[in-house]
């Protein structure tokens, strides 16, 4: 069944979200940039009981790098926090070393346009915004060499990869929620209350921006075979 699920609401789901089923949250923009407003850069997808039972949370935390889950009574405090990191270095073969030729001015590389000369430091941004400086920078007359290492090369790789068409899926396998980023496992979540689904929110802190589009589309399943039919 097909919902759609605008920022700060609640939206009641026609059948119960019961084990077997998924339910997929889609969003038409992403954006990691964290959200400058005071508070906690906290945006967030819930599935809820009957009760106002908040049965699992994830919540995006641009900010604190990180997709954080946790669940809650409707009366009671959140639970301890299980944490998947939004951002990672992953290895990479070694690449070639580069050298740029600076007569009188300095490249930068986050913009690939040329700067006032009189700074000699290179420094890259993360996606969510804290600095990556290039230590092992050398410049000789007109010439600067960045020192690469030779094996066990990092970058920066993200769980969210379909930027316009970004997802958010869980799929209840009765004892635990596994929860899928763009499609790909990020988490299995051990269920806290064994309670079914009856609706879902989108939340997000007081004066933040969310990641997402201010409208959510909602897909539930009743199980893989309702998405793939066959099992082809």
């Amino acid at each position: 069944m097909f919902y759609l699920l605008p920022i700060t609401q609640t939206v009641a789901l026609k059948q119960e979200f019961k084990a077997q089923n998924i339910i997929v949250f889609q969003s038409a923009k992403l954006d990691l940039t964290p959200s400058t407003g005071p508070g906690i850069d906290n945006t967030a997808v819930n599935i809820i009981s009957a009760v106002n039972n908040i049965l699992l949370h994830v919540s995006i935390r641009r900010a604190e790098n990180a997709i954080v889950l946790n669940s809650r009574t409707s009366n009671g405090p959140w639970g301890p926090e299980e944490r998947v990191p939004l951002m990672s270095f992953v290895s990479s073969p070694p690449p070639t070393p580069s050298t740029a030729s600076l007569p009188s001015t300095r490249l930068n590389v986050n913009s690939n346009a040329f700067v006032p000369p009189g700074r000699a430091k290179i420094t890259l941004r993360r996606p969510y915004g804290q600095p990556v400086k290039l230590e092992n920078l050398t410049k000789t007359n007109t010439t600067a060499t960045t020192a690469l290492p030779p094996q066990g090369s990092l970058h920066l790789k993200g769980l969210f990869v379909n930027g316009l068409n970004t997802t958010i899926t869980v799929y209840d396998h009765g004892d635990r929620f596994q929860v899928l980023i763009d499609y790909n496992t990020v988490h299995y979540y051990v269920k806290r209350i064994q309670e079914n689904g009856t609706a879902v929110s989108y939340t997000i802190n007081a004066n933040q921006v969310s990641p997402f589009s201010d409208t959510l589309a909602v897909t539930t399943y009743d199980s893989f075979a309702s998405i793939i039919p066959n099992g082809a």
